[in-house]
């Protein structure tokens, strides 16, 4: 029942992620996208063993899941590279490398033993494993997606456990950790869309577009965004600055005192910092769409 009801939350998750792939037109997301669709795909083949596999394949599993949890690495590393013009080339110079590298026991197990592949991840490499989940999870704990980054981890975790030649014994098979990951990240992924489609409540528009780019590409590239656009600000003593709760006057003024909204150098400022991420359709439809502040 539970292999039943896990199936069903994965396919709603599996075409959730190839239908939000038009939405991602206007950013440099698209290729962390295409990652996603991927390694969800890869996540399926691996979750189909649990059906049966032709005589002779089954040990493969291992191998299967083990590729899988390093695919899905890729879209977080993705967005840590998602700016122009340096996004043509990250996955070539980066993600294929990592693959490469963090993939290196099952492709090498298949290779010496294709019939009864045995996968073992050795220390060094869950080392790295660990590094890259954190570089790529840990860039969207600060956002809305916050959760969803929680939850990816721990499906990540839990399906490269039984791979693992460090992990401490633990008396689970490993079919119901990888339940118990592939759940998760089914999870993970349906609480990122129901996210992505609530309204962003913001005092003025470009507030809107801020929050809207904090959280589809994360902390890191957020905070270098701010740092830069603030660094022009504080030469030309404009008086606002941009903050992790949007533009504010500076120096600091009673609060009764509004902020303008009008300031021609915010949209100029803001698009010019934010092009090299998205197009101009991508903030021109947020502020369209700018809903009211709450």
């Amino acid at each position: 029942m539970a292999d039943i009801l896990v199936t069903i939350i994965w396919g709603l998750a599996l075409c959730v992620i190839v239908r939000r792939q038009p939405r991602l037109a206007a950013t440099t997301l698209r290729t962390a996208g295409r990652w996603a669709v991927g390694g969800a795909l890869l996540w399926s083949a691996a979750w189909g063993t649990r059906w049966g596999l032709p005589s002779g394949l089954t040990a493969w599993q291992d191998a299967l899941w083990s590729l899988a949890a390093v695919v899905a690495l890729c879209p977080g590393i993705a967005v840590l590279g998602a700016r122009r013009p340096g996004i043509r080339v990250w996955s070539w110079f980066v993600l294929w490398p990592l693959v490469a590298v963090l993939s290196w026991p099952a492709l090498a197990a298949l290779w010496s033993s294709p019939q009864s592949p045995v996968v073992r991840v050795p220390l060094p490499l869950l080392i790295g494993f660990a590094v890259v989940l954190v570089m790529g999870m840990g860039n969207y704990l600060p956002t809305r997606y916050g959760l969803c980054a929680v939850l990816a981890a721990v499906a990540e975790c839990l399906v490269v456990a039984p791979v693992s030649e460090t992990a401490p014994p633990v008396d689970v098979p490993p079919e119901s950790l990888r339940l118990w990951g592939t759940a998760a990240l089914a999870l993970a992924v349906l609480w990122g869309e129901r996210q992505s489609r609530r309204l962003t409540f913001a005092s003025f528009p470009w507030d809107r577009v801020w929050f809207d780019f904090r959280d589809a590409f994360g902390i890191v590239w957020a905070r270098r965004v701010c740092d830069q656009l603030n660094q022009r600000a504080e030469v030309e003593q404009w008086p606002w600055r941009l903050t992790d709760d949007g533009f504010r006057p500076f120096p600091a003024v009673p609060s009764d005192v509004p902020l303008p909204p009008a300031d021609p150098r915010i949209e100029h400022a803001l698009r010019w910092h934010l092009r090299r991420f998205v197009d101009p359709e991508w903030i021109d439809r947020r502020l369209g769409e700018f809903p009211p502040a709450q």
